[in-house]
């Protein structure tokens, strides 16, 4: 019998992969209308600003610091727990809200008044016209995570299928309709995200409505939400670093070349396609129950549930990781290279995919062991370790920029994963001392040999195909992609079944 967990993560993951499928679609006609040079870079850059915003607000710091008291005062009375969510909203929406009219009056400034190169002429009007997305797309994320703890995935869950559509018809209307210029079309997709954000929001705003749940404007006080706030005021300086890390790197490349950003981009573009299919379905779904067990003082289950969701996050990351990296080429071929995406775009990207690739369970790691912490509301640990990551990383991509040019930040990016999940897991194991600590061996091995059962065939394939040449066509190249990455699956698949891996997926 499937467990509600496997049954949560699965519909969570059914819709993301239709939302990844659009944005992936999404990626390939901006870059086909665009190309790689500047105005794809000023739009990459731009859109990074609210992006920047959502996951350090919305989907980051303030989610983490809403569910664990959320859940905490929904055990108790569920009234209550409405009442949290009413004054948690009308905060963002006041001082955030107020925040994003101040910035986007700063940026008119500085667009009239100073003598901007010519890349951040193009960049600033269109970050003036996106940043409205971020108040949305924010009150948005605290819905969302208000229904998630009620058992509410699948839905909410769809939402960023509306803004990759909002986003695709504006592409499709400005290149093939319109035909208008670049830039032009660069304009329109703003438009598009603006829209897209605004059909977000109504979204889980509707599903609320259905769960009973009253909009009401909120400005008192409560212990709640001062204990919300004082979560969130911590937790903000995690989710910023990892952001400002993320807006350095792309800063840094921005520098490099006209093509860096989108070079960046793409590879972490289909990176994110596993990552936002399983990871993040997995640690959404587990992060309530995670601190449900934590306020019911249920310290085995606690432990249970984080040791299920690592091996879950290994047994899916982890062949994802191999097969990106292995594919890197073909794949970048066969999704990317069409219209202005050239040959060149896709041997120049194939590297950093290939490196990105890597940091897949890295990544999937820190952010489960990240809300095992923020579960027991501590915030403070990793945001420490994030700011050592981030000064790690600047180090890094400093000294590896001359020598190895964009690659170079590639491999400071997945140097520096790899030192913050040892350090979130050293410091776990340390404070928390598990009696079962070792007990996670024996199924991790079995994962392993199962990948290498993976490894193996896809070299195979690799080898026995004249397919992945630049000779071939578009079609052929589909087939024996698509050929071996099936057939790797279903080894992997069977392998598994043979050892019972199955089991270790999470059952509550």
């Amino acid at each position: 019998m499937i467990s509600r967990s496997l049954k949560q993560i699965s519909s969570l993951s059914v819709s993301t992969v239709f939302s990844r499928i659009l944005g992936l679609l999404r990626d390939v006609l901006l870059f086909s209308a665009l190309g790689s040079g500047m105005i794809s870079s000023a739009f990459i850059i731009a859109f990074t600003i609210p992006n920047l915003f959502r996951r350090m607000l919305g989907e980051g710091a303030l989610s983490s610091a809403f569910v664990p008291v959320f859940e905490e005062v929904r055990s108790k009375n569920e009234p209550s727990a409405f009442n949290l969510l009413n004054q948690t909203l009308s905060r963002i929406l006041l001082y955030f809200g107020g925040i994003i009219g101040v910035m986007i009056v700063i940026v008119w400034v500085l667009t009239h008044t100073l003598s901007l190169p010519p890349n951040w002429e193009i960049a600033f009007p269109m970050l003036q016209f996106l940043l409205p997305y971020a108040l949305l797309i924010c009150l948005a994320a605290i819905l969302t995570a208000a229904l998630n703890c009620l058992g509410q995935f699948f839905l909410p869950s769809l939402s960023p299928i509306l803004l990759n559509l909002c986003m695709i018809g504006a592409i499709l209307i400005g290149s093939r309709i319109l035909n208008k210029t670049d830039l032009q079309v660069a304009h329109l997709i703003c438009l598009g995200v603006l829209f897209g954000g605004v059909v977000q929001f109504l979204l889980p705003f509707g599903l609320a409505l259905l769960k009973k749940w009253k909009p009401r404007l909120r400005i008192d006080k409560s212990p709640e939400i001062s204990e919300v706030g004082k979560l969130f005021a911590t937790a903000t300086v995690g989710a910023a670093i990892l952001q400002i890390n993320l807006l350095v790197t792309r800063l840094i490349a921005f520098q490099i070349s006209d093509e860096a950003v989108s070079q960046l981009y793409v590879a972490s573009r289909i990176v994110e396609f596993p990552l936002g299919l399983f990871t993040v379905a997995i640690y959404t779904v587990l992060f309530p129950k995670l601190s449900r067990s934590f306020a019911e003082k249920k310290t085995s289950e606690f432990s249970n549930i984080l040791k299920e969701g690592f091996l879950a996050m290994t047994l899916i990351s982890l062949p994802c990781a191999i097969g990106i990296g292995m594919l890197a080429t073909p794949v970048l071929s066969m999704l990317f290279q069409w219209g202005n995406y050239s040959v060149q775009d896709v041997m120049a990207t194939s590297p950093i995919l290939a490196i990105y690739a890597a940091c897949i369970p890295f990544y999937s790691y820190t952010a489960l062991f990240t809300r095992a912490f923020h579960a027991e509301k501590d915030m403070k640990l990793p945001v420490v370790i994030s700011g050592y990551s981030m000064g790690l990383n600047i180090l890094l991509s400093l000294a590896l920029i001359q020598p190895f040019g964009v690659q170079g930040l590639a491999i400071a990016n997945l140097s520096t994963s790899v030192a913050q999940f040892g350090a979130l897991s050293y410091f776990w194991l340390k404070h928390h001392k598990p009696s079962n600590a070792l007990s996670f061996l024996p199924p991790l091995s079995r994962i392993l040999v199962s990948n290498l059962f993976l490894i193996a065939t896809v070299t195979f394939g690799i080898h026995h195909t004249s397919s992945f040449s630049t000779n071939a066509s578009k079609w052929q190249l589909s087939v024996s992609l698509i050929s071996i990455i099936g057939i790797s699956a279903a080894v992997y698949f069977t392998v598994g079944l043979v050892f019972k891996l199955h089991k270790y997926l999470p059952k509550n």
